[in-house]
């Protein structure tokens, strides 16, 4: 199954919106690692530089997730590109606004304001399984990117204000069609090399405490 599946993200490289701004010279990716290496050990990314991405590899980060299966082809998701400052900007202090007063301030993490590139996965509510295939769309685009050498963090949190009571201003503002609601955003940047990701990365559980063999 795991072969299938690793074959599957090989070959993966609509329905979208891209809203661009402040175009600079591109970067050139980093070294491209094999799709099994990047399933194995890849880290989310912890900080970005300020170098941009290519409209050419966002196209195919996104041919990843338009390509990604769904129950019945139901293809149930709509995906807004963002590479607009203060457009993530405005989104991210709507996100700050929103946290309970008096609540203890956490370590600051990798966010919104931090992304060189934020896709913004929406999903219809139409079958049980419509957010369990945006969620593979999303993970299909995070390994596109990574196989192209980038960094990528996917985030739920920025659903709470995206879906909230300014849903109507915000589905405005992403261009979303109607009947859509945030499922998670999938960030992209270069990452920045200077940052240990290795040392402070979570660790995973080994397989012989998630994996049972049936024979």
């Amino acid at each position: 199954m795991l072969d299938l599946f690793v074959f599957c993200c090989a070959l993966l490289f609509g329905h979208f919106n891209v809203i661009f701004h402040n175009e600079s010279p591109i970067a050139a990716a980093p070294k491209q690692q094999s799709t099994l290496e990047i399933l194995t050990t890849a880290k989310t990314a912890t900080k970005f530089t300020a170098e941009p991405i290519s409209e050419g590899h966002i196209r195919q980060i996104l041919l990843a997730g338009l390509n990604a299966p769904s129950a019945r082809n139901s293809q149930p998701w709509h995906f807004s590109v963002v590479t607009n400052k203060k457009i993530l900007n405005q989104i991210n202090e709507a996100m700050l606004a929103g946290m309970p007063k008096g609540a203890p301030a956490s370590p600051r993490k990798l966010g919104l304001a931090d992304a060189t590139v934020a896709i913004f996965v929406y999903g219809t509510n139409n079958l049980p399984s419509d957010s369990f295939d945006c969620g593979l769309a999303t993970e299909a685009m995070s390994i596109a990117a990574l196989s192209l050498g980038y960094g990528t963090k996917i985030v739920s949190s920025p659903t709470i204000v995206l879906n909230g009571a300014k849903k109507a201003d915000f589905d405005q503002l992403l261009q979303i069609p109607k009947g859509y609601s945030n499922v998670a955003v999938l960030l992209i940047g270069h990452n920045d090399k200077s940052v240990d990701t290795t040392t402070g990365g979570s660790t995973r559980s080994p397989m012989e405490q998630k994996v049972r063999f049936i024979k």
